[in-house]
């Protein structure tokens, strides 16, 4: 009785549950079905993003192409304008270096060296002198046929003006046959006022007297020493360049006494 009372109960419930189950089965089916639709719906969207990062890449990929294109125009139109203005420069440098050396081989005044003879143009270069307190302007053409030394001396140079009187007892010693000519350079002393006080304080009562401002001089006998002295024969000719050892009374007389028995000829 009571195991067919179970079977009843199992036949009423059977389809109740069958229909709950199928009730479920069908929910689920639905969500599988909708989740396949998600998940087809996000494979395409993961699709159509993979295609436009492959369209962008592609972009990509040409804007550097067109890039490198316009980076490698960009510097193939610099060097071209790189070498056109380097030529132009290098032509007008050139025009300047010919101009600068044509011009230098009109005005550039020759070293003078041992043996050389002096030209006219020497002699009637016009210099600035100062003597006896006074600024003259005149030549060395007085002094043309005597011995002459050139003393280059500075306001700074204390063996320079040490020597100074000197050279006036050689000057008063020969003078119809020596002429001693103190010379001070602009590139020795630039400041004009101070040279002279330093000669009236160094030179007073001496017959001595100086050329002042010189550039000519400096140029046709370069040194690097003070003082300097350079020797010109009586003929004209230059005879020997010095330092201030060589100047004395011996040396001088010598030379003198030699120019006057070769008749000025050296």
């Amino acid at each position: 009785m009571k195991k067919t009372t179970i079977l009843c109960v199992m036949a009423v419930l059977w389809p109740y549950g069958n229909k709950e189950q199928g009730a479920r089965s069908k929910e689920q089916g639905g969500r599988s079905k909708d989740f396949d639709a998600e998940s087809g719906k996000r494979k395409a969207e993961s699709l159509e993003g993979e295609e436009q990062g492959a369209r962008r890449k592609e972009q990509g990929i040409r804007s550097k192409e067109q890039g490198g294109r316009s980076k490698d125009f960009d510097a193939e139109s610099g060097w071209i304008w790189n070498s056109r203005l380097s030529a132009y420069l290098l032509v007008i440098l050139l025009f300047f270096g010919l101009f600068t050396i044509a011009h230098a081989q009109e005005t550039k005044i020759t070293d003078l060296k041992v043996g050389q003879k002096l030209s006219d143009s020497f002699w009637k270069q016009e210099h600035t002198f100062y003597e006896n307190g006074k600024t003259v302007k005149k030549t060395l053409a007085e002094h043309k046929g005597k011995f002459l030394i050139l003393d280059f001396w500075a306001t700074w140079c204390s063996s320079c003006l040490s020597r100074f009187p000197h050279l006036d007892s050689l000057q008063r010693q020969f003078p119809d046959k020596l002429a001693i000519v103190l010379v001070n350079k602009v590139k020795s002393d630039s400041d004009t006022n101070k040279v002279k006080q330093t000669f009236n304080a160094q030179a007073k009562g001496l017959v001595l007297n100086t050329v002042i401002g010189d550039e000519y001089f400096a140029e046709v006998f370069p040194h690097w020493v003070l003082p300097h002295y350079v020797w010109i024969g009586a003929s004209g000719s230059v005879v020997g360049f010095t330092g201030p050892d060589f100047v004395n009374e011996t040396t001088v007389g010598k030379l003198v006494d030699f120019n006057k028995k070769e008749g000025a000829k050296l």
